[in-house]
């Protein structure tokens, strides 16, 4: 093989690996999904026999509902109140009183005293046995019912 040969060949080698990596851009498609519903209609008379089918008062009440204020397109000044004023109560539809913030009665903080000195009786009685994990942490308390004498 002579050099220009030789040359050439990886010249066409070289085109075609870059023919690869970087491909020519494909035709844009001209798919376009099929519309089964096209051309379809209906008899006046069916139209008007399922339109008889809706029950007057259920027209009325979406021809109201209709004719209501959407939340969704009407600003939000009107649907809700601003920071600077507090809630109202309006009727059953909205905005409630804030309540008074109150501390959590969590685990029945309320009734610590009386649970404490039941379950010590419980011990004290045998009814309970008592132990206690070390976690690591707090320490993690567990009782158990003795078993059957």
């Amino acid at each position: 093989m002579t050099e220009e040969t030789e040359l050439e060949a990886l010249k066409r080698e070289v085109a075609d690996l870059k023919q690869r990596v970087d491909p020519p851009p494909r035709p844009p498609s001209t798919y376009a999904p099929r519309d089964y519903t096209e051309g379809m209609s209906m008899d006046r008379s069916a139209i008007m026999e399922m339109a008889k089918a809706i029950p007057e008062s259920v027209m009325r009440a979406l021809r109201a509902d209709a004719l209501k204020p959407n939340p969704v397109t009407v600003s939000s000044g009107m649907t809700k109140p601003t920071a600077s004023e507090p809630p109202k109560t309006i009727g059953t539809r909205g905005w409630v009183d804030a309540r008074p913030l109150t501390p959590p009665e969590q685990n029945n903080l309320r009734y610590k005293k009386d649970l404490a000195s039941a379950l010590d009786h419980l011990k004290e009685t045998g009814q309970l046995i008592f132990s206690q994990d070390d976690t690591g942490g707090r320490p993690s308390p567990r009782y158990s019912i003795p078993e059957g004498e």
